[in-house]
């Protein structure tokens, strides 16, 4: 676990270092609005170290944003975080680099059994989906894309903004189901 938040934590620290303030500040008032069919992935090389980090609005993934209150609900959320946790499933990088899978962690609102502190529960806050990826490649050097599956297999997301960084450069990538490869 403490690795997980310290590959997190290099992600959003090498990401907000990267960025021009301007686009911080825009960044924030893009994740504040919660635009439906809108996620946010960010992508960090360090490394042999490929983190990806990816927040998407509960309704894109799940279809609905309120807590779970069914059975029936509760186990599409969960099936839904299952889902989400196999980033091998989600997430290609380059067959040459030899990337694979450590850890994928998920966290949601909806998850939760008590306090859904950030939920759509009347005070006008939304449920989200956040998960971190951490996969080894035993050749770095090789990893030169990462085609990005979820539009496949959550249909509610149309389109992520994405934001990379390697020992290569940096850029932005607004990837959907037709333009899913982020090419570093």
């Amino acid at each position: 676990m403490n690795t997980l938040k310290s590959i997190s934590g290099f992600c959003v620290l090498l990401l907000l270092l990267c960025q021009p303030r301007t686009g911080i500040a825009q960044e924030q008032r893009q994740h504040d609005a919660h635009v439906h069919g809108i996620g946010q992935l960010h992508i960090a090389i360090d490394g042999q170290t490929l983190s990806i980090e990816l927040e998407t609005p509960a309704a894109n993934v799940v279809g609905f944003e309120q807590a779970p209150k069914t059975a029936e609900e509760k186990d599409q959320v969960q099936k839904v975080a299952d889902r989400l946790s196999r980033g091998a499933d989600l997430f290609v990088p380059t067959a040459e680099a030899h990337c694979r899978l450590v850890e994928g962690k998920v966290v949601s609102e909806q998850l939760e059994e008590k306090g859904h502190d950030h939920g759509h529960d009347g005070d006008g806050r939304h449920s989200e989906f956040h998960v971190v990826y951490s996969f080894q490649c035993t050749d770095p050097a090789a990893l030169t894309h990462l085609d990005v599956l979820i539009f496949r297999l959550f249909p509610g997301t149309e389109r992520l903004e994405t934001r990379f960084v390697s020992s290569k450069g940096q850029g932005l990538a607004h990837l959907t189901e037709e333009a899913f490869r982020v090419t570093f």
